[in-house]
């Protein structure tokens, strides 16, 4: 149960949920609720869902944190921060990496001094400026925002090195015609001499001799026994590889779109597999715990920054009523830690 104290952050009427919950005993059961609101508790952090259980027949709080699975609305799944946009309450200003409440962020966000309610005030200040500025200026580019060289040249590294992934950042505004012929140029070169090179053919015949004949007992074994003799540079390199296309495809889609909406964008998600996709690879690959694999930590944290793109752009498109979208910050940090990492080697 919520405590005294938690504020209400929604209150209205909406379509049924349905989810999987695990109560304070450890007990697991799938619950269907008609939602009354949604409280936050300032003390514990913690968002709960109030509303009236079917399977009880009586009010209940249920703390977003022990839902084990994504919320079901109808034919549709939602994860809890997508379900509240669906009710027009972003939360994705109070989250950080670890979907915790953010309270030290003194240049974008109220102080931890804030009562919860005085945060609200302070966060909707903070989103009108940032649609004043949408507004004005149409559209933030995240070129522009970083021109120190250093930056410009780890990006034309990864240009040479993972073409078919920088080589889309040249589509944003702000990019040069001259920087988008080099880079298009040069992964029309690269595509063509990796499909005719020998390795690439025997690589094919390889994956599928594996293939056939893998047994099904060893999968878990092999997720993790066949990672164990690569350095940091080479399971990192691996990763960006697998998260490639998805960026990619993310990418390519936003830049393609000029007047997108949220429902098209949604649509896309959903026809795409984009979630599952990011959790495919995600699971595909043991957790990285040693301090001293830092390139495949900082890899392994693409998950949620290409996640967290594509929740910044559903976000403001949803907020300012499909008028345009504030680009994620979540492009420049992939786009440098990519490039950190395909330059990376084993004397870093």
């Amino acid at each position: 149960m919520a405590v005294e104290n938690s504020v209400v952050i929604w209150q209205g009427n909406t379509k049924d949920i349905e989810f999987s919950y695990t109560d304070f005993k450890g007990n697991k059961s799938r619950r269907n609720v008609s939602v009354n609101k949604v409280l936050f508790d300032a003390d514990s952090e913690s968002f709960y869902i109030n509303g009236i259980c079917k399977s009880r027949q009586a009010e209940r709080d249920f703390k977003e944190s022990n839902i084990s699975t994504m919320i079901k609305v109808g034919s549709n799944r939602y994860d809890f921060q997508e379900w509240m946009l669906t009710l027009d309450v972003d939360i994705s200003e109070w989250l950080d990496e670890s979907n915790t409440i953010i309270c030290n962020k003194s240049a974008d966000l109220p102080s931890e001094k804030l009562s919860f309610t005085a945060k609200i005030e302070e966060y909707n200040r903070k989103q009108q400026i940032k649609l004043d500025e949408l507004k004005a200026n149409k559209a933030i580019n995240p070129v522009q925002s970083s021109p120190n060289k250093f930056m410009k040249a780890l990006f034309w590294v990864g240009v040479f090195f993972v073409p078919y992934v920088f080589a889309w950042f040249t589509l944003r505004k702000g990019s040069s015609t001259k920087s988008k012929f080099i880079a298009f140029g040069w992964l029309f070169v690269f595509a063509i001499a990796y499909l005719s090179s020998p390795e690439h053919k025997q690589a094919d015949i390889t994956n599928q001799v594996q293939t056939d004949n893998a047994e099904p007992n060893n999968t878990k074994f092999d997720k993790y026994s066949q990672f164990n003799d690569l350095s940091d540079c080479q399971l990192a390199k691996l990763i960006v590889a697998d998260y490639e296309p998805i960026i990619m495809s993310l990418s390519q889609y936003l830049n393609s779109h000029n007047d997108l909406t949220y429902q098209q964008l949604n649509n896309w998600k959903n026809a795409t597999d984009f979630q599952s996709n990011l959790d495919s690879v995600k699971n595909k690959y043991p957790s990285i715990q040693r301090l001293d694999m830092q390139n495949s930590r900082l890899a392994s944290g693409l998950d949620f920054r290409v996640g967290q793109a594509f929740r910044d752009t559903f976000s403001s498109l949803r907020k300012s009523n499909n008028q345009g979208n504030v680009i994620s910050p979540q492009w420049e940090f992939i786009q440098n830690e990519v490039a950190q990492i395909v330059s990376c080697t084993e004397d870093n």
